[in-house]
């Protein structure tokens, strides 16, 4: 298929991988970068290894792909060294390749369907889930509602499950994009057991990768909600 060529991905693509540490540690990175023709450039990171975060980590790097349609994204950072295989030019299946520390993480790489984000790109309901599979103290899961009017304000109600303890989270929070427009923000929610903070790339208006950068790493992402009403 043409897909399967270094040529055909091009653009700029965001990632989310999560899997764990040489020492069992939960461990999780987001980001994005620009491909063209096989020259990877403008690349910036987010992991959260353990509770040791990393922000904002610069990259560049090489692309290549196979007729198989199997690739690699080399570069001299160890979070963003990948082993992928091509699904559609617009998205790929990958694995982290980190032998300096022995992590291992597997995720997805998606082309982002515009190049400039604001507060405005988050605007009406979405739905929201981030999963820790941390064991210390329990894995958590959350799963729910995130509104926001597009002015940088939002408020959410998730059902939250947090190692068999089940309860109902609400409050509001803050977005805060960075001065690039590359899709990059700060997501802090304001819930009954405490601050959520995240942090996160666009994908699309309304649909993103995000990451926890608390002590208990997570994975998640937000998609836009059909217009109800819905029933039963």
């Amino acid at each position: 298929p043409s897909s399967f060529s270094t040529a055909s991905i091009s653009g700029n693509y965001v990632f989310g991988l999560t899997g764990w540490d040489a020492s069992g540690n939960s461990s999780v990175v987001v980001g994005t970068a620009t491909v063209a023709n096989g020259t990877v450039s403008g690349g910036t990171l987010d992991a959260n290894d353990g509770g040791t975060v990393s922000s904002s980590v610069t990259f560049s790097g090489t692309l290549k792909v196979d007729a198989s349609g199997r690739g690699t994204l080399t570069s001299g950072t160890a979070q963003a060294n990948f082993t992928f295989y091509v699904v559609s030019s617009g998205k790929l299946l990958a694995i982290a390749i980190d032998p300096t520390t022995g992590a291992v993480a597997t995720g997805l790489v998606e082309q982002q369907k515009s190049a400039v984000y604001s507060n405005t790109s988050v605007t009406g309901t979405m739905v929201f889930d981030s999963e820790s599979a941390t064991t210390t103290p329990a894995p958590q899961a959350s799963l729910g509602l995130l509104t926001s009017p597009g002015d940088g304000t939002a408020s959410f109600s998730f059902d939250d499950d947090a190692g068999g303890a089940l309860s109902l989270q609400s409050g509001t929070g803050t977005f805060t994009f960075d001065s690039s427009a590359s899709g990059r923000f700060t997501l802090s929610l304001q819930a009954q057991q405490g601050q959520i903070p995240y942090v996160g790339y666009m994908l699309a208006t309304n649909e993103a990768f995000v990451m926890g950068t608390g002590s208990k790493p997570s994975f998640g992402s937000f998609q836009p909600q059909e217009a109800g009403p819905f029933s039963s």
